[in-house]
């Protein structure tokens, strides 16, 4: 589970799974998917502001759900707003209707917190050293740990063509305070990482490749689990 404060904890795949041709009708529309996902997260996340502090809050189903559905509830809002079609109009209200539901959700059971929260990390910064590994294109993740071991959410991607008589090498940039150790999951297809160092790497140290790949085991994970639930103050605003 991400942080609220991390990346968006949905993606355009994720409104596929409940609207298969939502990509026909934000194209046919001028609707840019991407940025009615941030949106509603800065909506729910208003919301959730007037409530709590948003320091810690951890997506938890209900919340992750609150803001697929109001995304949904966007696009379809704009697109009968648009062309003022019936069948516009009843996906926005279904859409509506579902991140109301979904936002009463987590006020019954409560929202989840990280006592420690480690937040996403960036990028890490790829360079080439003296090594053994396959020319070609190699990808990386890094994600933190706090004191506890709990790991955050992997960070954005990064890319590093290398030549012929060289490895990889990655450091991990600009550490969260509460960081004591960091992860490395790389791999030679974005979708295909996997963690490379068998113990957490000192914040500050830079890791080196020693030879080929790991090319199995643990895959990034999607950050921390809630260490607790507490109550909404009150009943969250409709919509």
């Amino acid at each position: 589970m991400a942080l609220f404060t991390d990346s968006p904890a949905i993606d355009i795949v994720d409104l596929t799974a409940y609207e298969s041709s939502i990509l026909e009708t934000a194209n046919a529309e001028g609707i840019d998917l991407t940025v009615k996902i941030g949106l509603a997260k800065e909506e729910a996340g208003a919301q959730l502001e007037s409530l709590t502090e948003l320091d810690g809050v951890v997506v938890t189903a209900p919340l992750r759900l609150w803001q697929l559905f109001h995304t949904l509830a966007l696009v379809y809002r704009d697109a009968y707003h648009s062309q003022l079609n019936d069948r516009y109009r009843g996906k926005w209200q279904e859409y509506r209707g579902l991140a109301r539901w979904a936002s009463e959700l987590l006020f019954q059971v409560g929202i989840g917190y990280a006592r420690d929260p480690i937040p996403e990390a960036e990028a890490p910064q790829l360079s080439a050293a003296i090594g053994a590994l396959a020319a070609g294109t190699y990808f990386a993740r890094t994600s933190w740990l706090n004191a506890a071991g709990e790991e955050g959410s992997a960070g954005k991607l990064a890319s590093l063509d290398l030549t012929a008589g060289s490895t990889l090498q990655a450091a991990a940039v600009n550490a969260p305070a509460n960081a004591v150790a960091w992860n490395i999951y790389a791999g030679i297809a974005p979708l295909d990482l996997f963690l490379q160092n068998a113990t957490p790497l000192s914040v500050g140290t830079n890791w080196t490749a020693a030879g080929a790949l790991l090319a199995a085991g643990k895959r990034p994970g999607g950050g921390q689990s809630p260490n607790y639930t507490r109550p909404a103050p009150r009943v969250l605003r409709r919509g």
